[in-house]
């Protein structure tokens, strides 16, 4: 299992590095710096620029290692594409694995007299009859969220009882999709679809209960890789949720007094203000950090937003019983979501150098001839 992420909301503004006179002379003063990929043809310009600062018999030592670098890339290229096969193979084998456990968690289904011969955990107390009523595992979800490494830093009070009512966390897992024949000048207004959402990514479907927060069954949180081989976060979008009256936990209400311009009179008025929610990773932060560039809170959160992503994809969904049971975090160092774990920590402390005087105690005494 690939070890906690960490996430640290509390950022500093990242100091600007000084632009040293070799990158003046090399991209000219005050001129701009374009970033985009070069075309084979200039990459063929730029390499024989290099090459001609060299001598002939050094060129030709060059090419060598040029052939080497082709043999090195060609075989990068050969292992990316086993590696594809490898995880679609094994994705394969997960998913029916992934969908016998949603069927558990939900109620779906019970599980079999096989599967429960299979059991290996000590069941604690007394089976009682209303326990035959009970469909799935009660608020399997809530507990995972809670024992994971994103419960400190993205949870807030004002979300547990929303939580709650998660019934299932999807993750769906899509290739790249052809891009359409460039067309002629778009009409006025029409807006450019951009390329990157073109390139293979991952969506989290979070199916929710009818509840008293917002109507929407689903919230989903779309991910595009920057690449179609690469597995770099470019960018995400999320699902608008459409929160009941009085109920946006992304929000909060505060009355404030407003002068009449004359100066005179006074008025209350309510004023809706940002604050930190689970749920603002529902938020295309992108489009919230043009709205209002100087929020500290959706900055951070853009910062972090594609680890997050990766740690629901990499650790949360796949993972999910460890968590559920809270052994996820422990089993890497973390107690941090262990109720108790100073007093637990110290116990195993204690139980150790008590083993050590024990065997300390026990070696026989060196006697002297």
């Amino acid at each position: 299992m690939p070890g906690a992420q960490k996430f640290n909301f509390n950022f500093q503004p990242t100091e600007e590095e000084d632009f040293d006179e070799e990158e003046e002379d090399l991209f000219g003063a005050g001129m701009p710096i374009m970033v985009r990929k070069a075309t084979p043809e200039e990459l063929k310009q730029i390499e024989t620029k290099e090459l001609a600062h060299y001598p002939p018999k050094v060129q030709q030592k060059i090419g060598v290692l040029k052939t080497l670098q082709q043999q090195y890339d060609d075989l990068e290229n050969q292992f990316e594409e086993e590696y594809q096969k490898l995880r679609d193979k094994y994705n394969a084998l997960y998913a029916p694995l992934i969908i016998r456990r949603q069927e558990i968690v939900t109620g779906d289904k019970e599980p079999t007299e096989e599967e429960l011969s299979k059991v290996q955990i000590e069941v604690q107390g007394e089976k009682k009859d209303e326990e035959e009523a009970l469909k799935g595992v009660p608020e399997f979800w809530y507990k995972v969220l809670l024992h994971s490494e994103i419960r400190s830093e993205m949870i807030q009070e004002d979300d547990l009882e929303a939580l709650k009512y998660i019934k299932d966390i999807i993750l769906e897992e899509f290739p790249a999709k052809p891009k359409p024949e460039k067309t002629e000048e778009k009409k006025e207004g029409e807006e450019e679809e951009d390329d990157v959402k073109y390139n293979p990514g991952f969506k989290i479907h979070f199916k929710f209960a009818e509840n008293p927060f917002f109507t929407n069954e689903v919230l989903t949180k779309t991910y595009y890789y920057d690449e179609p081989d690469s597995e770099d976060i470019a960018i995400s979008e999320g699902t608008e949720i459409n929160w009941k009256e009085g109920k946006d936990l992304t929000v909060k209400v505060t009355t404030k007094k407003q002068k009449h311009k004359s100066g005179t009179r006074t008025r209350t008025v309510q004023v809706k203000e940002p604050k930190d929610s689970f749920f603002n990773f529902f938020k295309n932060l992108e489009e919230e950090m043009e709205k209002d560039e100087e929020n500290e809170m959706f900055n951070d959160l853009l910062q972090v937003d594609g680890d997050l992503g990766e740690t629901f994809k990499s650790s949360i969904i796949p993972y999910s019983v460890k968590y559920f049971l809270n052994v996820a975090l422990p089993a890497e160092g973390d107690f941090s979501t262990v109720e108790g774990a100073e007093q637990m920590i110290q116990q195993a402390l204690q139980q150790h150098q008590e083993g050590g005087e024990q065997t300390q105690q026990q070696q026989p005494e060196c006697k002297q001839q």
